[in-house]
């Protein structure tokens, strides 16, 4: 049986077809068309998270590309949000830009919808490189807690579930995710209040955990390293201002949402369901955006990635609710705390 990571990175075959993007050619370029499994159960929420579709469009954009080329790069767009109930799936409309004989470039659109009602997601660069001996430097990883020295996910979850400051919508959205098998683990690497925030600074670092084993398939390890890259890095720029991300208790005056992520690929070859440290960095924010650099280590020290985000940080009465499917109750709990 396929692990949960494997099925939300997953992916079909289409023949092309009248309504999609770049239907069979695109400026004279070949096209491709998958589509992608949704698994609305394995996220707990109605809305496509940004990871699965960056990790699915990197999967389909290999499947197109010769074996022997790996991925060093990929950066996407996130145009609107996509939906994992009540809408079809998401295609992915592989555009092959170029081969060459040692890089190949590909763009990808995910789109979602019937028709005239189609809309286009997300929309992917990536380029990928045959394997090459080279000059080579790493900067070494920071010095934290070790992973089993952290807080579990789970753990995390029931602890804030109890926590009498949440409003009590909240606490029970925490306290189901408290008894749900994870299927990653992600554990902060330094203890601190994430209920009264206090201004700090702009830097954080998470351990990431797949719960399952994944197959020797470089191509899936590249998608599901790509995945787990999108956790709490935006939540980084909001450390120097005193905001809360969205969990465990979100800032009702908060609208947070990636615009633009980067991964530089630094290994041809790894496994990214080991522990995986992502330390980032928040160098700015200004225009309600916010820029975070991130690099990803195995549990050895080795540098398998760096990443690049960015998303909008709004702040504006109501920002939350305008993103997220939170009731009135649950609005006026918010609001009413003062948090």
């Amino acid at each position: 049986m396929a692990s949960p990571m494997e099925r939300l990175l997953a992916l079909e075959p289409l023949a092309a077809a009248e309504g999609r993007p770049g239907a069979d050619r695109l400026a004279g370029c070949a096209v491709s068309h998958f589509r992608g499994a949704q698994q609305a159960e394995l996220t707990y929420s109605p809305r496509m998270y940004g990871g699965q579709l960056l990790g699915q469009a990197l999967i389909a954009a290999a499947l197109t590309v010769d074996g022997a080329k790996r991925p060093h790069s990929c950066t996407g767009f996130f145009l609107k949000g996509g939906k994992v109930q009540g809408l079809p799936p998401i295609e992915y409309a592989v555009v092959h830009t170029r081969d060459g004989g040692t890089f190949s470039t590909r763009r990808v659109l995910a789109s979602q919808g019937e028709g005239a009602a189609r809309v286009v997601l997300f929309e992917l660069i990536a380029s990928f490189q045959v394997e090459e001996k080279g000059l080579e430097h790493a900067e070494p990883g920071p010095r934290v807690r070790k992973l089993e020295e952290c807080e579990s996910q789970q753990q995390f979850f029931a602890r804030y579930a109890q926590d009498p400051r949440i409003p009590e919508q909240v606490r029970a959205y925490l306290s189901f995710r408290a008894e749900k098998p994870p299927v990653w683990d992600v554990r902060y690497t330094e203890t601190r209040d994430r209920v009264v925030v206090q201004p700090r600074e702009a830097r954080q670092s998470i351990w990431i955990k797949c719960a399952d084993r994944l197959p020797a398939n470089m191509a899936l390890h590249y998608a599901a390293l790509a995945f787990i890259s999108d956790f709490t890095m935006l939540d980084t720029s909001l450390l120097p201002h005193g905001q809360r991300p969205y969990l465990p208790a979100p800032s009702p005056d908060l609208q947070e949402t990636t615009l633009a992520h980067t991964v530089y690929f630094h290994k041809a070859s790894f496994r990214a369901d080991g522990a995986v440290l992502h330390d980032m960095t928040s160098h700015a924010a200004s225009g309600a955006r916010g820029l975070v650099t991130g690099r990803m280590y195995d549990e050895a020290g080795a540098l398998l990635a760096s990443t690049v985000q960015e998303g909008l940080i709004r702040v504006t009465e109501g920002g939350l609710f305008k993103g997220f499917n939170i009731d009135k109750k649950a609005r006026a709990e918010l609001l009413e705390a003062k948090l």
